[in-house]
């Protein structure tokens, strides 16, 4: 077993980790805190609400053949009886370049996302604390293979690293109702912030490198610092691909053979901190059966999206990848505690800064 969920295990012998409700003063200090999205100016693949996102697709199996032609979020198959279906859009996608209505998400003001809380009950308060987006669709990279001295494109562009359904998180803790450490995640690899209490922002502690094979990764260059705006953090969503990243601007993840880069800017204000549903971890991953009937999806144990990939025979020899891959996430995050360091050691003393 991992040393990381050993430690959980203990933690939750020792610290009682909350199961059930968490308090009002818990979620106050949560919400204070929670970040302000930005979506880039030029999106299209917004995010959307798992309620919506059903609505406008089909459960199938493995060999395409329509189980539910109008499953909902309440009706969806779940448990052992769903292990080999999927969820699908009605009409079949065969391009790189084709795309169903349901792609293009919901505006942001109807959006009704969750955050998934770990409280721990020890002396500092600490609080882990996910940030969890769902977007129906990822779009990945348009990419050159010639370019003339001048940086202009001699081919055309090719697309690839699409894939249907993205789900997003990013990850913080908090203790005595304030920030101590926010890990954003880009794509596969992220960077760890810790919170300044004399500048009241947070600073870069350390960034994962990207890997492109065994043996082979490059380094990423995460911004400095992650600002805040009335009194919340701001991440900024890559156009497209929808990376977190804590700037806005052009950001240069890998300097291969290709070029691989994220778009940021404060296009569309996504006050999370607003419209999020604070849900105890325990509840959402543990006793499942309590879960209201609208969230009864979770117990769903197929792909949530489309499962026929599209384009292999053109980009996979070149990146390993499809022009489109199978769906690349999971509508309601995991654990809060991904990728944080450990909390403080049980055993007194507590250092809680």
């Amino acid at each position: 077993m991992d040393n990381f969920f050993v430690s959980l295990l203990i933690l939750g012998t020792l610290f009682n980790i909350s199961k059930g409700e968490i308090s009002q003063e818990n979620q106050d200090i949560i919400r204070k805190w929670m970040p302000l999205y930005w979506l880039h100016s030029e999106e299209v693949f917004n995010p959307t609400n798992f309620d919506y996102y059903i609505s406008q697709m089909q459960v199938r199996d493995e060999n395409g053949n329509v189980i539910d032609p109008k499953p909902t979020a309440e009706t969806l198959i779940t448990g052992d009886a769903s292990k080999n279906l999927h969820l699908n859009t009605v009409e079949d996608i065969d391009c790189v370049h084709c795309y169903d209505e349901a792609f293009f998400g919901m505006p942001v003001d109807q959006l009704k996302p969750f955050a998934i809380a770990k409280v721990y009950n020890d002396d500092c308060n600490t609080i882990d604390v996910g940030f969890n987006t769902w977007y129906p669709y990822n779009y990945g990279k348009d990419v050159c293979l010639s370019f003339d001295p001048n940086g202009f494109c001699l081919v055309p562009r090719i697309t690839f690293g699409n894939h249907f359904c993205d789900g997003d998180s990013s990850h913080m803790r908090i203790q005595n109702g304030v920030a101590k450490f926010l890990k954003v995640n880009v794509h596969t690899f992220g960077a760890l912030y810790g919170y300044n209490n004399e500048t009241g922002i947070f600073d870069f502690i350390s960034g994962e490198n990207i890997e492109v094979t065994d043996g082979l990764d490059f380094e990423v260059d995460y911004p400095p610092q992650v600002l805040m705006v009335d009194g919340h953090p701001e991440l900024f969503v890559s156009n497209g691909s929808h990376g977190n990243w804590g700037a806005p601007g052009r950001h240069k993840y890998l300097q291969f053979f290709i070029h691989l880069d994220d778009y940021t800017d404060r296009g569309t204000p996504w006050p999370f901190y607003e419209q999020a549903e604070i849900i105890d971890y325990e509840d959402a991953s543990g006793d499942i059966e309590a879960l209201r009937p609208e969230l009864q999806f979770r117990k769903f144990q197929g792909n949530f999206g489309n499962i026929d990939e599209v384009g292999c025979e053109i980009t996979e020899p070149l990146f390993g990848v499809c022009q489109i891959s199978a769906c690349g996430g999971q509508p309601f995050g995991g654990n809060p505690a991904y990728s944080l360091p450990p909390p403080p050691d049980p055993s007194p003393p507590v250092h809680c800064s």
